[in-house]
C-alpha cells in the first residue's frame, strides 16, 4: 500500500523533460475535465427538456448564464491562486505553499458566502435585468435559488483542483470529474424523470455533484500529499500572504466576471427575441462551449507550465513552451472546424426536438460561422495562459475587457438584423481584436526586455 500511495502522490515536475509531451499530457485531462463540466449544465437541460418541456429547457439555459457570472468569480480567484501555488511548488517551497493555501481558502470561502447571499437576495432583480420571458420566470427562480446556496462547494472544488493542477496532477482532477458527472447524471434522472421534481431536482443534482467533487479532491490531497497538510504554524493571518492572494485572485476574478457579465448582457439581447431564439442559442452555446474548451484547457496547461518554470527561473523553457502550445492549438482548431462543419446538425439533434425546426435552423447558422473562428479562439486563449503564467494578470484582464466590450456592442448592433448569425459575427470580431492586442503587447514587452539587457551590458 505504501508503494502504491507514493506512486499516486507523485506530482509532475514541469521544469525538465519533453515540453510537447508535457503540454499534451497536461492538456488532455484538463480538456476532458472541462468538457465534463460543460456537461453538467447540458445534462440538466437535456433531461429537463425531455421530461419537462422546451420552456424548462430554455430556463436552464438562461440560468446557466447567470450561474456562470457567479461561479466565474470563484473560478477566477482560483486561477490567480493557481499561479501562486505553481510558483511555490516549482521552487519546492512547501512551507510558503501551505500558508498560501490557508490564506486563499479563507478569502475564497468568505467571497462564496457573500455571493450566495447576494444571489438569493437579488434573484428577481437579476432575472428582470436580463429580460427573462414571463413563462420561464418560475423555473429560473427555483433553479437559481438552490444553486446559489451551493456556491461554497463550487469554490472548494475549484480551489482544490487549482492546487492539483499547479502540481501537474491534472489526471486526478479528471477522474474526480468523471465520478462527479456520473453522480450528476444519476441524480438528474432520478430526481427529474423518476420523482418528477422538475427544475428543482436538476438544481439539487448539480449542487450534489459539486459536493462530491470537492470532497474527492480534498481526500486525495490529504491522503497522498502529507507535505501539504496544514500545521499550526501554517494557520497564520499574515498581511503579506493575504495581500498577495488578493492581488492575484481579485484581478483574475474581475477578468472572469467581466467576461461573463458581458455574456449575460448578450443573453439579455437574445432574450428580447423570444423563446425560439433562446432555445436555439442555448443549444448552440452548449456545443460551442465544448469546442472552446480545447483552447481553455491549453491555456490552463500552459499557465501551469509557465508558472512552474518561472518559479525555477528558466525563461528559455518558458518561451519554448509558449511556441509549442500555439502550434498545438492551431492544429486542434483546424480539426474542430472540419468536425463542426459536417456534424453540427447531428449534434443539435441531441439537444432540440425534431419539431423545433426554427430553433435548430438558427442554432445551425450560428455554429456554421463560429467554426471559422475556432482557431482564433484557441490562439487567444493560449496567449492568455502565457500572460497569466508569467504573472501579468492585469494584462489578461485588459485583453478580456477589450474582447467582451467589442462583442457586446456589436451583438446589440447586429442581433436585430442578423439574428444569431449576427451574435456569431460579433464574437469573431471580439476575438480578432484580442488577438491583435496580444501580439502588439508581446512585441512591446520584447523590445523593452532587449533595451534592459543592452543597458545592463554597458
Amino acid at each position: 500500500m505504501a508503494g502504491r500511495g507514493a506512486n499516486i502522490g507523485k506530482s509532475q515536475n514541469l521544469t525538465e523533460g519533453n515540453i510537447t509531451r508535457q503540454l499534451i499530457f497536461l492538456t488532455l485531462p484538463l480538456l476532458a475535465g472541462n468538457m465534463i463540466q460543460q456537461f453538467y449544465n447540458t445534462v440538466d437541460m437535456i433531461i429537463v427538456g425531455k421530461f419537462v418541456g422546451d420552456n424548462a429547457f430554455g430556463a436552464i439555459g438562461i440560468c446557466g448564464s447567470v450561474v456562470n457570472l457567479f461561479t466565474c468569480i470563484l473560478i477566477g480567484l482560483n486561477m490567480g491562486y493557481a499561479i501562486l501555488y505553481a510558483n511555490h511548488y516549482g521552487a519546492k517551497d512547501y512551507g510558503t505553499l501551505r500558508k498560501t493555501v490557508f490564506a486563499t481558502v479563507v478569502i475564497g470561502v468568505t467571497v462564496a458566502i457573500f455571493l450566495s447571499l447576494g444571489g438569493v437576495l437579488f434573484l428577481d432583480r437579476i432575472l428582470m435585468l436580463i429580460q427573462t420571458p414571463q413563462e420561464m420566470l418560475t423555473d429560473c427562480r427555483i433553479y437559481l435559488f438552490w444553486v446559489f446556496l451551493g456556491l461554497i462547494f463550487a469554490f472548494l472544488y475549484n480551489n482544490f483542483a487549482a492546487l492539483l493542477r499547479a502540481m501537474g496532477k491534472t489526471d486526478i482532477t479528471f477522474w474526480v470529474l468523471i465520478v462527479s458527472m456520473l453522480a450528476n447524471i444519476i441524480m438528474d434522472y432520478l430526481l427529474v424523470a423518476v420523482f418528477h421534481l422538475e427544475v428543482f431536482g436538476a438544481a439539487v443534482a448539480t449542487v450534489g455533484a459539486q459536493v462530491i467533487s470537492a470532497l474527492a479532491c480534498f481526500y486525495y490531497l490529504y491522503r497522498y500529499h502529507p507535505e501539504l497538510r496544514l500545521t499550526k504554524e501554517d494557520v497564520v493571518f499574515s498581511a503579506w500572504f493575504y495581500h498577495r492572494a488578493v492581488g492575484f485572485g481579485s484581478v483574475s476574478a474581475l477578468q472572469q466576471s467581466t467576461v461573463y457579465l458581458g455574456k449575460l448582457l448578450i443573453q439579455g439581447a437574445i432574450n428580447t427575441m423570444g423563446a425560439v431564439a433562446i432555445q436555439g442559442y442555448t443549444a448552440a452555446v452548449c456545443i460551442e462551449s465544448l469546442l472552446i474548451s480545447f483552447g481553455d484547457s491549453s491555456s490552463a496547461a500552459l499557465s501551469v507550465f509557465v508558472a512552474q518554470n518561472c518559479g525555477a527561473g528558466d525563461k528559455k523553457r518558458v518561451d519554448r513552451g509558449r511556441r509549442k502550445a500555439l502550434l498545438l492549438v492551431f492544429a486542434t482548431g483546424a480539426a474542430l472546424f472540419v468536425l463542426l462543419l459536417f456534424f453540427r446538425d447531428m449534434a443539435l439533434g441531441f439537444l432540440l426536438s425534431g419539431e423545433n425546426t426554427a430553433a435548430r435552423g438558427m442554432a445551425s447558422s450560428y455554429l456554421f460561422l463560429m467554426g471559422f473562428f475556432l482557431i482564433l479562439a484557441g490562439v487567444v486563449n493560449v496567449w492568455q495562459g502565457y500572460y497569466r503564467g508569467i504573472g501579468k494578470v492585469r494584462l489578461t484582464f485588459f485583453f478580456s475587457m477589450l474582447q467582451i466590450t467589442v462583442r457586446v456592442i456589436l451583438t446589440y448592433l447586429l442581433v436585430r438584423r442578423f439574428s444569431l448569425y449576427g451574435v456569431a459575427m460579433a464574437c469573431g470580431v471580439g476575438w480578432l481584436s484580442m488577438f491583435v492586442a496580444h501580439n502588439l503587447c508581446f512585441a512591446y514587452l520584447q523590445r523593452r526586455e532587449k533595451r534592459l539587457e543592452n543597458a545592463e551590458t554597458r
